[in-house]
């Protein structure tokens, strides 16, 4: 089994993607763009999600992972992907923010919430990203097949 450190090396391209939706994000409710118009335009979660899809059959090919070892890289690209989303959230709420991370519809609540709620909110999503993480990987790991061999 490779170290954590060997995932977040094969993950660099997905966790920079991730990097750039965050500051997307932060800059579309700077720029006060509607919630409603612009989530779709700069989602982690699909950004995540689709990460995991593809390195996790790019691991298969290039890196000969097994289906543990691209679940293991799906974990870690959604662990990515939340930290920044906890540190959106947490950080709207230390400035006193109105931001796509602490939108109502970001947190599933009709209404907007206090700090406390939200950030249970964002831990417990955290932990069931990680697992949809984990299983996009291993669903992407069972297409890793159809990648090319290196040089063909």
């Amino acid at each position: 089994m490779p170290p954590m450190s060997e995932y977040i090396r094969f993950a660099r391209v997905a966790i920079l993607w991730l990097v750039v939706m965050f500051i997307l994000r932060l800059l579309l409710g700077i720029f006060e763009v509607p919630y409603e118009e612009g989530t779709s335009q700069a989602s982690l979660v699909l950004t995540t999600l689709f990460a995991c899809i593809f390195l996790g059959a790019f691991g298969r090919r290039l890196r000969g992972y097994g289906v543990l070892q691209a679940a293991l890289l799906g974990i870690t690209i959604a662990f990515v992907a939340q930290v920044l989303i906890i540190a959106g959230t947490a950080g709207s709420y230390l400035l006193g923010a109105e931001t796509y991370f602490n939108h109502p519809k970001a947190l599933n609540t009709p209404d907007a919430v206090g700090v406390v709620q939200a950030m249970v909110i964002r831990v417990v999503g955290m932990l069931v990203n990680m697992i949809i993480g984990a299983i996009a990987a291993m669903l992407g790991w069972l297409s890793g097949k159809l990648v090319p061999e290196p040089g063909a």
